[in-house]
C-alpha cells in the first residue's frame, strides 16, 4: 500500500508548504501522491479515489473498480 505521507514516513516526516500538494482531505510531498496500484505519480484533482486511496484514471482504478465484462 502506498498511502499518505505521514504512513509511509511513520508519521515522522512532516510536509513543509513548498512541497504540499492537498488531495483526498490529507497532505502529501509531491512525489509522495502516487496511484496506489501502479505507483504512478499523481496530480491532485486528476485522479480517481477508491476506499480513501488514490488512483490513476487509466488503466487501473478501471482494471480494478470498472465494470467487468461477462
Amino acid at each position: 500500500m502506498v498511502g499518505a505521507c505521514w504512513d509511509n514516513w511513520g508519521g515522522t516526516h512532516r510536509v513543509n508548504k513548498a512541497e504540499k500538494v492537498t488531495s483526498l482531505g490529507k497532505d502529501w510531498h509531491r512525489p509522495c501522491l502516487r496511484c496506489e496500484r501502479c505507483g504512478k505519480t499523481l496530480i491532485p484533482g486528476g485522479h480517481a479515489e477508491h476506499d480513501g486511496q488514490p488512483y490513476c484514471h487509466k488503466p487501473c482504478y478501471g482494471i480494478l473498480f470498472g465494470p467487468k465484462d461477462s
